[in-house]
């Protein structure tokens, strides 16, 4: 497992979680810039889906925010992989999402959700491919570049110190203990990778959180906020020289 543990950035993960943001105001400070310039998209997005089958407590279905699958993993590489997830495991996770949360209210859209899993599994991805192109591809070269500078740290760290300090890093939820990784979150329970390795996934929007994707046949993953964020949409810093600065 140690051997096969290594990094990775979701175009698709972003932008699940940038939905998510829009349901809990406590995840705004940092990304307030943000929301600004897409609020007048909003108006221009299907949420409801999305946001149903997203509970503030309970399931969100692994198929709408896969792990990459690789180095260079494209939106497009997974909005494919999106429309192409078997039906009977759109089924599966839909039913989940909506059964549990908590004793939380379902939404009525929720439920139709589960009428037919094709025309569910294609307007669940064209509602994600909308997403990307309004809230999050204006952004991505932005966005990128901090979740590399992350991966690229922490590889540093890797190189450095060892995966014992990596994994003791990456959240204050989350400790090595020498030969497993205790997440403190909801909900309880053993993982065992049992050879498959494990997927490190920074993210700008996850934070202050982390998510464990534990459930086949996702590969198992911990996604993590990215270092850095509260600079994120700052202005970027300009220099000048000394003549410049003395005119």
């Amino acid at each position: 497992d140690p051997v096969r543990t290594r990094f990775a950035v979701s175009p698709l993960w972003e932008t699940m979680a940038a939905v998510r943001v829009l349901l809990e105001p406590h995840r705004h400070a940092y990304h307030l810039p943000w929301l600004d310039e897409v609020r007048p998209d909003l108006d221009r997005l299907d949420l409801a889906p999305l946001l149903a089958l997203s509970p503030l407590a309970g399931w969100t279905p692994d198929f709408l925010s896969g792990v990459a699958a690789g180095p260079g993993t494209t939106i497009a590489d997974q909005l494919a992989a999106v429309r192409a997830t078997p039906l009977e495991q759109v089924a599966h996770e839909v039913r989940r999402s909506v059964t549990e949360r908590g004793g939380a209210p379902v939404p009525e859209v929720a439920w139709r959700l589960l009428d037919d899993p094709a025309v569910t599994r294609a307007r669940l991805a064209d509602v994600l491919a909308r997403c990307w192109q309004l809230l999050i591809a204006p952004h991505w070269a932005r966005l990128s570049d901090l979740l590399d500078s992350d991966v690229s740290f922490r590889t540093r760290t890797l190189a450095d110190y060892g995966l014992e300090r990596v994994l003791g890093d990456l959240h204050p939820r989350a400790r090595w203990t020498g030969h497993t990784l205790v997440i403190n979150a909801a909900p309880r329970g053993v993982c065992r990778l049992r050879g498959a390795g494990l997927l490190l996934m920074p993210s700008v929007f996850v934070w202050p959180s982390l998510a464990a994707v534990t459930d086949p046949p996702a590969r198992p993953a911990l996604v993590y906020p990215a270092r850095g964020i509260a600079e994120l949409w700052q202005p970027a810093r300009t220099r000048h020289s000394d003549a410049l600065a003395r005119l």
